[in-house]
């Protein structure tokens, strides 16, 4: 084996080595500063401010009342809300839904109606939508009499939100629901009756032992 070593002349290649000075450190050195830990990224703007605990508690006072102002403010815009609406019919010629409108109508905010074409009215017309504020309840009623024909009444009962049933009581019990209010009752279950409420018209004029057969009769 020959023992020769190859010795570097004068022409040897001589790299120049990595200066190391501070801000241009090499990724490997980085690395290993690091020990394997991801830096993290900050995002720009400003840096979040630290706020105590009363100062958290005060922010946050703050903010549930200019949500509570921002809901009062919608309140008094829409005063209180859609209305909810009420169809009035009879099941006897003798029965009056002009008159329950007109009593429920006294119990609201002003007591002149008012349709829903604007027009103010001092009594009910049938077919033409009449509404009121209830700041009792807090709610808006729309009530609609419907005409006495079972066209009227399907229309109004297929709008309404609930459904008010005016029987005439104040003469003989036979007379209570005639030919239509029949038809109205077969077609209404047919249809299906959502919130439904009976007004017996003319109970207060009977005698207390007729109130109670009348009741008894029409099962109320």
């Amino acid at each position: 084996m020959s023992s020769h070593h190859h010795r570097g002349g004068s022409l040897k290649q001589s790299n120049k080595t990595h200066s190391g000075y501070k801000g241009h450190a090499s990724k490997r050195s980085l690395k290993k500063q690091r020990g394997g830990r991801v830096a993290g990224k900050h995002a720009g703007g400003t840096e979040a401010t630290t706020y105590s605990r009363a100062d958290r508690r005060n922010q946050s006072v703050q903010i549930r009342k200019g949500k509570r102002l921002q809901h009062l403010a919608l309140r008094r815009a829409a005063k209180f809300g859609g209305p909810h609406v009420v169809g009035v019919i009879q099941l006897a010629a003798g029965a009056s839904p002009k008159a329950v409108i007109e009593s429920l109508m006294t119990k609201c905010d002003g007591a002149k109606l008012v349709s829903a074409l604007g027009i103010r009215t001092g009594t009910s017309v049938a077919g033409r939508p009449v509404t009121g504020d209830f700041t009792e309840f807090k709610k808006r009623f729309t009530f609609i009499e419907a005409a006495a024909n079972l066209t009227a009444i399907l229309d109004v009962a297929k709008v309404a939100d609930t459904l008010i049933v005016v029987v005439p009581v104040d003469r003989d019990i036979g007379g209570c629901v005639d030919d239509l209010g029949v038809s109205t009752i077969s077609v209404l279950i047919n249809q299906g009756i959502g919130n439904l409420i009976g007004v017996l018209q003319g109970l207060e004029r009977l005698p207390p032992k007729k109130q109670a057969e009348m009741k008894k009769y029409v099962g109320w």
